[in-house]
């Protein structure tokens, strides 16, 4: 990891964690390098909030022009949230599709129901899907950490095991929490679904940043089902764009 990813990272837990984190000084090229990642993976507020979250010593390494340039890019946009968050989880395969549409309905009507369980779950599987259509979302990543250390403790993970199993995307979410665990410095027991450290979880995260990831082929492992089904999608819409 170089010196521009490691300050990206690390502004990303500072605006997203509200962590102190060191930043190491730069040169105003690589700054505007790291403009330019926070553009691609629309994260501008979270580096200015980084940035701005920052003590007095470590600010002054960034220079001003850089925050200026954040705050007029943020001027004229909206807060960015990954995927549409009260819109439920779906996935491509139709019998996973139709699991998990099942525990979506049918937890809220058991006596030990834990909705907020279900809305982990979610959060899991949109990353997956963004994941296999486009590489690892940094913001994906990021909004699941900041539940995890905000309603971590509140989750059935016994219940939560059981539907990665049924929906076989316990490896997929290994990968999300070992991102965390890798890029973003949680503690592996911030993380109670991730059983080892995925060793590709950095590199994945990096490459991520310096140029998009559109093939699902290369998560295929962490998710073989769920990828397969999303291929033969993308290829029955071009099938049809074809006819057409």
């Amino acid at each position: 990891m170089n010196i521009i990813e490691r300050n990206f990272f690390n502004l990303l837990r500072a605006g997203a964690m509200n962590e102190q984190p060191s930043i190491e000084p730069m040169s105003l090229f690589k700054w505007n390098a790291l403009v330019e990642l926070a553009n691609a993976q629309k994260m501008e507020f979270v580096a200015l909030k980084g940035m701005q979250n920052q003590t007095d010593d470590s600010t002054s390494l960034v220079p001003d022009s850089i925050i200026k340039r954040l705050e007029e890019q943020c001027a004229d946009t909206t807060v960015r949230v990954p995927w549409e968050v009260n819109k439920p989880a779906t996935l491509s395969n139709i019998y996973l599709k139709q699991q998990l549409k099942n525990i979506q309905q049918n937890e809220r009507h058991e006596i030990d129901a834990s909705m907020i369980s279900v809305e982990l779950l979610n959060i899991i599987v949109h990353n997956a899907e963004q994941i296999l259509s486009n590489g690892v979302s940094l913001s994906g990543i990021l909004y699941l950490g900041m539940f995890l250390r905000t309603k971590g403790h509140k989750v059935d993970f016994v219940k939560m095991e059981k539907w990665l199993q049924k929906l076989h995307m316990q490896r997929m979410a290994q990968l999300e929490g070992s991102i965390l665990v890798s890029v973003f410095e949680f503690e592996p027991d911030e993380i109670p679904f991730l059983s080892k450290i995925e060793p590709a979880a950095e590199k994945l995260a990096t490459r991520s940043i310096s140029h998009a990831v559109h093939s699902s082929l290369s998560f295929f492992p962490y998710a073989p089902i769920e990828a397969v089904s999303f291929l033969f999608g993308i290829l029955a819409r071009r099938l049809s764009e074809i006819e057409e």
